[in-house]
């Protein structure tokens, strides 16, 4: 079983990008206070507020949904490598019948037979046009162009 595909070319090099700093806090240039600097919930004296702030970030599904996408991203990952190996399947049958002989049935009283099929196959992918290693490359969390945050 072969497999063609077009990928074959110069290894992806990915664009500069010219990103801020930060993500999210004060820019480097800002130097006034303001109220969205402060913790806002702290200037509402309501303590059902505060209890419904805690359960919305211990209830974060947004957390929740970035986990789940880590999962399946390594989960890709390891479909993709998995491609590189040989792939081994197996089958195997044990039946036990009356009346038949050479699996056809026959009208007469026949013996009891008992019947066993036991089958194997081997496959691997030669990557000769480089359709197993590009599927790894996008794969790995490095090719994506997301960002780590920066750690202040």
């Amino acid at each position: 079983m072969f497999s063609f595909g077009c990928a074959v070319g110069p290894n992806y090099k990915r664009p500069p990008l010219n990103l801020p700093g930060e993500f999210r806090g004060p820019s480097e240039n800002a130097v006034t206070n303001s109220l969205a600097d402060l913790p806002w919930w702290e200037t509402f004296k309501d303590e059902n507020l505060h209890d419904l702030i805690r359960a919305a970030l211990t209830n974060n599904y947004d957390l929740r949904i970035a986990i789940t996408r880590v999962e399946q991203s390594r989960a890709i990952l390891m479909e993709n490598r998995a491609a590189y190996f040989p792939q081994l399947n197996y089958q195997g049958t044990i039946g036990r019948g009356k009346n038949s002989a050479n699996g056809a049935a026959v009208s007469s009283g026949g013996e009891t037979s008992d019947t066993f099929l036991l089958a194997g196959n081997a496959a691997w992918e030669i990557d000769l046009w480089g359709r197993i290693r590009r599927l790894n490359e996008s794969a790995r969390p490095n090719s994506s162009p997301v960002r780590k945050p920066a750690v202040t």
